[in-house]
């Protein structure tokens, strides 16, 4: 079975769909798109198309080129976000304990609101861990995945390059615009 028919049938099975419900829906028999599956036929590029729409997949999942699907996309953004809360609660945290410095300010205020930081923080740390796994969790099941080689560290340096080029676009934006 290759990879394409591999990825066919496993999108069809995410989406709780039949084989028989897909092959009408592309007006075709169960056995033409069982033999899709199976690795026997290839579909036309009018079937591909459809197929594509119905799945929600893109054609780049379908032939190898992305190892993510249109789910594991989706979870990791869950896992970026989760993330990106957690960052920001650091930031608040490191921010209210700098605070205690001054002296002048009430320190028993700030104390109630380090340990506020530091109870999100720990909340959020543990939604950025479960949105991670759940990620993982998907992306290891995407039929081809083991060709790929790549780990949980390989994910995770993802989001940093994501980050730094988003922070790089924006202010590169920001810069163009000034300039009008």
């Amino acid at each position: 079975m290759s990879l394409f028919s591999e990825r066919v049938r496993y999108a069809r099975e995410l989406k709780n769909l039949s084989q028989k419900e897909v092959a009408e829906k592309v007006s075709m028999s169960q056995q033409g798109y069982s033999n899709i599956e199976t690795g026997r036929r290839e579909p036309s590029l009018s079937t591909l198309r459809l197929l594509r729409h119905i799945l929600e997949e893109s054609l780049d999942f379908f032939i190898g080129y992305n190892i993510e699907d249109s789910r594991g996309g989706n979870l990791y953004e869950l896992y970026a976000e989760a993330r990106r809360i957690r960052i920001e609660a650091e930031e608040d945290l490191e921010y209210s304990e700098n605070m205690l410095e001054n002296p002048e300010e009430d320190v028993e205020k700030r104390m109630k609101m380090i340990r506020r930081y530091k109870d999100h923080l720990k909340e959020a740390q543990q939604k950025e861990e479960k949105a991670f796994n759940m990620f993982y969790d998907h992306i290891i099941k995407v039929p081809g995945y083991d060709d790929y080689e790549v780990d949980k560290e390989y994910w995770i340096k993802i989001y940093d390059t994501y980050q730094e080029n988003d922070n790089k676009m924006n202010h590169e934006f920001w810069e163009e615009f000034r300039s009008l």
